[in-house]
């Protein structure tokens, strides 16, 4: 019989006879991550000060607009000159994401 060549090659290598691919990166590069860091102690200070206001908007606007004008408050404190624009990515990197989940801030809402 001819030999056979072990090792390492660009996309596997033979292990007992068969081929065994190597198997994907399963961590993407940073470029393709999501970034899962939050922006926080702004927020948390603002919310610790402010959550009598939060208690109070639903007796007067419908609870989900309660909710947006809270949020959006919050933003436009922590992040001063804040642009409506800019809100939703505002939102989408900071902790309210994670307090307030599905606060639609979006162009159209």
């Amino acid at each position: 019989m001819g030999s056979s060549i072990r090792g390492m090659v660009p996309i596997g290598h033979i292990e007992s006879g068969i081929f065994v691919p190597i198997p994907e990166d399963p961590i993407p590069p940073i470029s393709y991550a999501e970034s899962d860091m939050l922006s926080w102690g702004p927020y948390q200070l603002i919310v610790n000060r402010t959550q009598d206001l939060m208690e109070d908007l639903p007796q007067v606007y419908n609870p989900s607009d309660a909710e947006k004008i809270y949020t959006l408050a919050i933003l436009r404190t922590a992040e001063g000159g804040l642009k409506d624009y800019e809100a939703k990515d505002a939102y989408e990197n900071s902790y309210l994401r994670i307090l307030h989940p599905g606060v639609a801030l979006g162009k159209d809402t």
